[in-house]
């Protein structure tokens, strides 16, 4: 599978791409335009997040953090946290393993 050829952006919603789900792990990657938001949430199992593509802003604890293609950051849980597109086209990667 080459994600990028899978993602299709849309400004009605974020895009999300299974890649693989298990008992153990879940994988999914997600399409981001220019200033399209992924709400807040939280996440309950450990997660990292893989940026693959353009930049992203994410927000956490009323910090933002501005995350570039290859860069990686492990999302703490229980804290609530929203990412947004900064370039045209933004793809992360998401990885949650339950332990």
């Amino acid at each position: 599978m080459n994600i990028a050829k899978e993602i299709t952006f849309s400004t009605v919603k974020p895009f999300v791409l299974p890649i693989r789900k298990s008992e153990t792990v879940h994988i999914f990657a997600m399409g981001l335009m220019k200033e399209q938001i992924f709400a807040k949430h939280k996440t309950q199992i450990p997660a990292l997040l893989v940026v693959l593509q353009g930049s992203i802003v994410f927000r956490i604890n009323s910090e933002e953090i501005i995350l570039s293609a290859l860069d990686t950051y492990q999302i703490p849980i229980d804290t609530e946290h929203d990412i947004t597109g900064v370039d045209e086209k933004n793809i992360f990667m998401i990885t949650k393993e339950k332990v």
